[in-house]
């Protein structure tokens, strides 16, 4: 197995920083624009587009131990910025290496382009050969959606061809292809074409119809859109209240665990709910069908969370508590979950929040499920949130001492490899105060 050069700086660094070092150093990627060059070019009466070629330094990561220099290597590469009319900059439309001593002049020739004739699509050439396919929307900088060479002859034909589809189109079906967040993580051209579309656009009906996918919701979570959209488009309100009500529906009647559809559908119906629609709908109709299924799915949360101190109806409530403590206490149940973690961390909210303080017994079950050692293992924020931090506010004594003793029982279970710090933490906090104590009677006389 071989490391990479980086990698090896990288691992120097972070020895020597632990270690300490007189005459070292770190200098993390850098680059650098020696020269820059912008040229017009005349699509036709109605465009102009301008090519900004920029020539870049890259410096890689360089260590400096003990005065000595490691890495830092330079290489040089042409790169080209597109702007079409009064539009924003399309960066780095394309690249390819460049030696040290070159000129932007003698680039400046190299890149081509052509305007489709319905002004739509913009074919970029260098050197004669098609190197990308970009799409023009009412408002932005122009887009890509090829990502790959199979792509890009498939779009360079057709746009000879003239059977490119509309941009609203092409990008409607990027969309549609993005079903997680790492998928167009390295791509934010898109997401900057989504945020400059403003007022009536194409996109919003296309988009509506992918609710649940991360990018549409990404479009609508832009502040004000939705509400915009349901001041100065009817149809697109009603078509949206509707989505949301029956994707609810259709969620809340699901069994356990639900399809990854319509638990898709029912995350993008909650995202227009909470962004918009909450205003102009029944509330009470929305919270009757997520409710009951909190914290079982991460869209309930957001339902849930509407306000802040909420009063649960009983039915609600019981619902709620008998997701929490199945969450706690059957581990197959909880494997099934989406996000299992995120689930354990509201249930043990939920079930501190709401608790019986009259009940003592059923507070025991409660602290002893939280105090599991699978559970404990998933390294939880709210058992240092709503137990060990309020421990002296919240519980009355009868209740610290059943913390206590189920936490002292729970960290002799813990091997030396498997130790909770929070739980750890909190127990010395008790140490402290029994050697004190000791002291103390010590010292006084007999």
């Amino acid at each position: 197995m071989s490391i990479k050069s980086n990698h090896i700086y990288l691992y120097i660094f972070l020895i020597t920083a632990l270690v300490g070092c007189r005459g070292c150093s770190c200098s993390p990627p850098k680059t650098f624009v020696l020269e820059k060059l912008t040229k017009d070019i005349r699509l036709d009466a109605d465009n102009v587009a301008t090519i900004q070629i920029e020539h870049l330094e890259k410096k890689k990561m360089s260590f400096t131990f003990k005065f000595k220099k490691h890495g830092g290597k330079a290489s040089y590469a042409m790169r080209y910025n597109l702007k079409l009319n009064d539009r924003p900059y399309r960066k780095a439309i394309f690249e390819h290496d460049a030696a040290k001593t070159d000129s932007v002049q003698q680039y400046q020739n190299d890149l081509s382009l052509e305007i489709s004739e319905d002004q739509q699509h913009l074919l970029v050439k260098h050197l004669g050969e098609p190197v990308d396919v970009y799409h023009i929307l009412p408002l932005g900088a122009p887009f890509s959606t090829t990502f790959k060479k199979v792509e890009l002859k498939k779009n360079s034909t057709a746009f000879q061809q003239k059977t490119l589809k509309s941009p609203e189109d092409l990008l409607t079906d990027y969309v549609a292809k993005m079903e997680t967040e790492a998928q167009f993580a390295n791509n934010p051209s898109i997401k900057e074409t989504l945020d400059a579309q403003e007022g009536i656009c194409p996109l919003d009906k296309k988009l509506l119809e992918l609710v649940g996918n991360p990018l549409a919701d990404y479009y609508f979570t832009k502040e004000g859109r939705i509400s915009y959209l349901c001041t100065h488009d009817k149809a697109w309100r009603t078509r949206a209240m509707k989505k949301v009500y029956r994707f609810v529906g259709e969620a809340s009647r699901s069994k356990h665990p639900m399809p990854p559809q319509t638990l898709k559908n029912a995350t993008g119906a909650v995202n227009l709910f909470v962004h918009g629609l909450a205003d102009l709908m029944d509330k009470r109709a929305i919270e009757r069908m997520v409710l009951p299924q909190y914290p079982l799915y991460p869209y309930t949360e957001a339902v849930y969370n509407l306000e802040h101190h909420r009063t649960l109806r009983p039915n609600e409530a019981r619902s709620i508590e008998k997701n929490s403590k199945k969450i706690l206490t059957n581990p197959a149940f909880r494997k099934e979950l989406p996000d299992p973690t995120a689930a354990v961390d509201a249930a043990i909210e939920f079930l501190i929040l709401y608790r019986d303080d009259k009940n003592t017994k059923a507070f025991e079950e409660i602290i002893k499920a939280i105090f599991q050692k699978e559970i404990l293992l998933l390294e939880l924020k709210n058992i240092e949130a709503e137990i060990f931090f309020p421990y002296d506010s919240r519980f009355s004594q009868q209740e610290q001492a059943i913390i206590l003793n189920q936490a002292r029982k729970a960290a002799q279970q813990l091997g030396k490899k498997q130790e909770n710090f929070r739980l750890k933490s909190f127990l010395k906090r008790f140490e402290k105060q029994t050697n004190t104590a000791t002291k103390t009677e010590k010292k006084m006389p007999s």
